[in-house]
C-alpha cells in the first residue's frame, strides 16, 4: 500500500494563527490565560496549549482575571463586551476569513 500525503495537508492559516497567538500570549503575560473552549478541535493540541498554561474553559463564569484567548472560530460581540466587562484582556484569535464572514452577516441584518 502506498501512503500519499495532500500538497496542502495541516492546519489552515486561521489555525495556524490562533496557535502562535496562543503560544505568543502564554509566552508574554502573567496570570492565568484562558481559550474560551478549545482553541481548535485537536485534542494532540489543546493538551499540548495546556502544558503551555493555557486551560480551556467553557463559560466566562469560570475566568477569574486574566486573559481570555478568543479561538479562531470566533465568538459574537456580546461575549467580547462581557469579557471586557469582567475585566479580562482579550486575545482575538478569529480567522480573519472567519470575522469578515462575521462582518458580513451583521451587515446584511441591519
Amino acid at each position: 500500500m502506498e501512503v500519499r500525503l495532500a500538497a496542502r495537508a495541516g492546519f489552515c492559516f486561521g489555525v495556524r494563527r490562533a496557535i502562535e497567538l496562543a503560544l505568543k500570549t502564554s509566552a508574554e503575560e502573567k496570570g492565568p490565560i484562558y481559550s474560551l473552549g478549545p482553541l481548535i478541535h485537536n485534542p494532540q493540541v489543546v493538551e499540548f496549549l495546556q502544558a503551555r498554561g493555557i486551560t480551556v474553559v467553557e463559560d466566562l463564569s469560570a475566568c477569574e482575571g486574566g486573559t481570555l484567548i478568543i479561538r479562531s472560530h470566533g465568538v459574537a460581540p456580546s461575549v467580547l463586551a462581557a469579557a471586557a466587562e469582567k475585566g479580562l484582556k482579550v486575545v482575538d484569535a478569529t480567522c480573519p476569513f472567519v470575522k469578515r464572514a462575521q462582518q458580513l452577516a451583521h451587515d446584511l441584518t441591519r
